[in-house]
């Protein structure tokens, strides 16, 4: 059994004497109850993540100061035995939606706002490790898809706007982003306070890649997700976004389906390129269908 002992220990923690659990999440994200009222999340890094963790409780709590509506981190610290970097923030898991399109837009917008603003406030990173590891995930991609058994009739589509478009990554500026698992399940307390972190660790990645699952996972959350667009962009979303967006949208999925050609399901890639295909009619346009739809509800009113 894990020794949690460590995570008692930490000074954070040090005036609680009583009603003290701790209960494990993920392998390194874990939940302290205090007299089962009072929660907290305690992350646990690799010892070299300590500046990255420090920067982004600066960020957040310049946000928090300039009026944003963000839970901060309360502590980051190094546990130099283990060769750790903890950081521990409240403890929450709501998320917020409204019954009507125009209000989940407006809490979309609210987000993309915020995430513009902590963007922002990050300093581009000065090498080219992005531009090649994207560039290496394209080229295994093609090369298992090749390789399997799997064919489609509308794949070339996909496969050809890869080919014409790939070179748009070249020119992108690589940050510290959220990495979020998915945009839809940012939490939201009743308040509309935010709990703006990712999960994913440290990714260093083009900006708009922090939008990379929002084509997939959009459905029947639509306002909501325009609203985190539109709000990135203070209400004035670029081509260039929509044509990145749907490069990383597509290599996103086919990395998923095509990870190792001879362990691919053929139905599930087959319905998934469909997907794809029907979000952009077949690649006649640059604009996801679903977005130029509830874009066109919310402007003839809900």
């Amino acid at each position: 059994m894990e020794n949690l002992d460590y995570i008692k220990n930490l000074d954070f923690f040090k005036d609680f004497n009583s009603g003290f659990k701790i209960s494990k999440s993920t392998e390194d994200i874990y939940v302290v109850s205090i007299d089962d009222e009072k929660k907290y999340t305690i992350r646990v890094f690799s010892k070299d993540s300590y500046n990255s963790i420090v920067d982004k409780k600066k960020k957040i709590d310049i946000l928090i100061e300039e009026g944003r509506k963000l839970y901060p981190i309360l502590e980051v610290g190094k546990i130099d035995e283990l060769g750790l970097t903890y950081r521990i923030t409240d403890y929450i898991n709501g998320i917020k939606r409204y019954e009507t399109n125009k209000d989940n837009y407006k809490l979309g917008y609210y987000i993309g706002e915020t995430i513009r603003d902590y963007h922002e406030l990050s300093k581009p990173i000065k090498n080219d490790n992005w531009v090649k590891n994207y560039s290496h995930k394209i080229r295994n991609v093609f090369h298992e898809y090749y390789l399997c058994d799997y064919i489609g009739k509308k794949d070339y589509i996909l496969l050809d706007y890869v080919k014409q478009f790939s070179y748009l990554i070249k020119d992108r500026e690589a940050i510290e982003i959220f990495s979020f698992n998915n945009l839809r399940d940012i939490p939201i307390d009743e308040s509309g306070k935010v709990y703006l972190f990712g999960v994913q660790g440290i990714v260093e990645a083009d900006p708009f890649f922090e939008f990379k699952d929002i084509n997939i996972n959009y459905y029947k959350d639509e306002a909501y997700s325009a609203g985190i667009i539109d709000g990135y962009f203070l209400g004035r979303p670029n081509r260039l976004f929509f044509k990145t967006i749907a490069l990383y949208t597509i290599i996103e999925t086919f990395g998923t389906e095509f990870k190792k050609f001879d362990k691919v399901n053929c139905e599930v890639a087959k319905l998934k390129i469909q997907e794809l295909s029907e979000y952009y009619d077949d690649f006649n346009t640059v604009y996801p269908n679903w977005y130029l739809e509830i874009k066109e509800k919310l402007n003839g009113g809900d």
